[in-house]
């Protein structure tokens, strides 16, 4: 009996990502039969994809089906008068379905309707757009990334990508968000219609989780990121939700910081983390752990837990007799807390009272962070490597069931990976043998220090079999959807650490090359707890791959894209910052970095980054230059050897 629940979750998956060909004015700023029209092209195209999905697995008469939908979602978006403002839409929706339907006769399939023609003679002259109308709300002259938008990303998507990096994306600063996501910049400045965050925005992807931006919000963002994204603040590297305009003093009374948060001294009795949190988590952020917290009492981090709510402060470090946590917990203060649920037992309550009296000390990494995640971090910083590997494995597992509910995972432990897939169990073990053979390569490679362990706790290998299983793991774990070249994804924090790859039936050099650079990535990041920028990580996990797997078809076309690349590019930065497409940026990024490699020089800067030194400050160190003069220093010399 076919299987029909994988087809359904993909064509449900499908809908949460829509082609990027489909996102330019918000709809508010369009008219009425304009957003008909273009809400049934993403219809379309959302249609498009799962077909497309269900054609690589090769469910040929499934994958026809939902061509037939796509297709009839583009004829009830053609009918009537196509408004001239959606032309490129129909021109780019048709230019798909026309492959996707070659596709599909190629084949194999039967009765596959022809896709619909595309013509540009059926748009009239453009018609007058009220996008002045709404953009009269605001002046779009004078869009502040303070004033406007790093308030609505802080309230909009704050509790996924500021408190947590969900997917791998943080928007804790101004920096992060221009960092993008493993490589790829979610913002082109001059251009806020194609840039990744707009698009998600518009399509409705994001944020999750029951927020909303307004179409006023959005056109605000595509406004500042047209204008060039630039950076009104004091500090980029400053948390979005403390931003001060440059030049206001620290004190001002509209930007007043948040409470201090005490670090602890090692004489206290009770960890946050590790004691505290823990409960508060369980009993109390149901109520009190979202933007519209009762009372006015956030307590899904410590930052805000320290602001207090509607009744005060939550907190009088060191008197918990004055804490209005506390005294709500026993019962002094009315209501009597957790509400409509059984008290706290007395040795909860003590616990809590304990860590006040101590000075109510945090002992996390990062305040902002979700308490879950505070207690996750601490727990895996003070593990043993055999508890962090069994913490691992649990993830493993879980992280799978997200990805592939519906496919078997076998597992094949080696001394450093935990490795899990659906590849035939002798290819299973394959992979592991290999894993470990380019473990012991990379630690001489990057003369990594004598004695240390590739990683404390095994690393978590998943080893995927189909590239639609691939796209699928982007899809569901990453929240993103995976370019089609890509051969594989890597993350790593101190409580997860894995790499997922594709690989074939039988061993290649693709395989071997794809397998370097996703465990280079998590090495990099394990040996420098995170703080390596990504270009660095990005150029040293390709030229790791350049390395150990030359012969690769994969490396060769990156070798050989080299001299193209740096004849194209103009500034140097554009190579660092993320503002290049991904696979541009990580040729050129892997040429640079294997210059540090051949001058023995790559391990001295991973070990001064990994002893707390910023990438640019190792870089300096090492070379006596700033990262961008060394760029152009060498795309100088690459070009006078052409």
């Amino acid at each position: 009996m076919p299987n029909h629940s994988r087809p359904l979750r993909i064509a449900i998956g499908s809908l949460l990502v829509v082609a990027a060909a489909l996102i330019g004015q918000p709809e508010a700023v369009l008219g009425a039969t304009a957003a008909q029209q273009k809400t049934a092209l993403r219809r379309a195209t959302t249609y498009h994809r799962s077909a497309k999905r269900l054609l690589s697995a090769e469910r040929i008469d499934e994958a026809a089906e939902m061509y037939k939908k796509a297709k009839a979602a583009y004829d009830e978006a053609a009918e009537g008068e196509p408004d001239p403002r959606n032309a490129r839409y129909f021109e780019r929706t048709a230019e798909l379905l026309r492959e996707l339907q070659k596709g599909l006769v190629e084949a194999g399939a039967s009765g596959v309707p022809k896709p619909p023609a595309f013509d540009a003679g059926s748009f009239g002259p453009s018609k007058p757009s009220s996008r002045g109308e709404q953009a009269g709300r605001f002046d779009p002259n004078n869009v502040s990334f303070v004033r406007d938008v790093a308030p609505m990303l802080a309230a909009k998507c704050g509790r996924c990508h500021i408190d947590r990096r969900q997917g791998g994306f943080s928007l804790a600063s101004y920096s992060d968000l221009v960092r993008g996501v493993a490589g790829q910049a979610v913002l082109v400045p001059g251009d806020g219609a194609a840039s990744l965050i707009t698009e998600l925005i518009v399509s409705g992807d994001m944020p999750r989780g029951g927020g909303r931006v307004s179409p006023q919000e959005t056109q605000k963002l595509m406004t500042w990121i047209t204008q060039g994204a630039k950076f009104d603040g004091d500090n980029p590297r400053a948390n979005l939700r403390q931003l001060k305009p440059k030049g206001e003093e620290p004190d001002a009374p509209a930007m007043q910081a948040g409470p201090k948060v005490a670090r602890p001294t090692g004489n206290e009795t009770v960890s946050f983390a590790l004691d505290v949190a823990p409960i508060l988590t369980a009993n109390c952020t149901e109520c009190h752990g979202t933007g519209r917290a009762r009372a006015g009492l956030n307590m899904a981090s410590m930052a805000a837990l320290l602001q207090g709510g509607d009744s005060g402060a939550a907190i009088a470090a060191g008197q918990p007799n004055a804490s209005g946590l506390v005294r709500r917990l026993l019962g002094e203060d009315q209501p009597r807390m957790p509400l409509n649920r059984p008290p706290l037992s007395e040795k909860e309550i003590e616990t809590i009272s304990t860590w006040v009296r101590e000075g109510a000390k945090f002992d996390g990494e990062n305040p902002s962070d979700r308490l879950p995640r505070v207690t996750a971090l601490v727990r895996a910083d003070r593990a043993t490597p055999d508890e962090l590997t069994a913490m691992r494995e649990d993830l493993a597992e879980r992280t799978w069931r997200l990805a592939l509910p519906d496919e078997t995972a076998d597992a094949a432990p080696t001394d450093r990976f935990h490795v899990v897939g659906n590849v035939p169990p002798a290819r299973l073990q394959e992979v592991g043998a290999d894993a470990e053979r380019i473990s012991e390569q990379l630690l001489k490679l990057f003369d990594h220090p004598q004695g240390q362990p590739l990683a404390k706790g095994r690393v978590t290998l998943f080893a995927l079999e189909k590239r639609i299983d691939l796209s699928e793991f982007g899809l569901m774990v990453l929240r993103r959807e995976l370019p089609r070249s890509q051969r594989g994804v890597a993350s790593h924090d101190a409580v997860d650490a894995y790499a997922a790859v594709l690989f074939g039936a039988t061993p290649s050099e693709d395989d071997t090359a794809a397998l370097t650079r996703h465990l280079t990535s998590v090495y990099l990041s394990e040996r420098t707890t995170g703080r390596l920028d990504d270009w660095l990580q990005d150029g040293a996990a390709r030229a790791a791959a350049l390395r150990l797997a030359p012969d690769a078809p994969l490396v060769a076309a990156w070798r050989d894209g080299l001299a193209t690349e740096a004849a194209r590019i103009d500034d140097p930065k554009l190579m660092l910052n993320g503002k290049l497409s991904p696979e541009r940026a990580g040729v050129l990024r892997m040429g640079l970095v294997e210059v540090f490699m051949k001058q023995r020089k790559l391990g001295r800067i991973l070990t001064e980054v990994a002893d707390g030194k910023t990438t640019e400050a190792a870089v300096r160190n090492v070379y006596k230059l700033p990262p961008e003069e060394l760029a152009a220093r060498w795309l100088s010399s690459l070009r006078r050897r052409r």
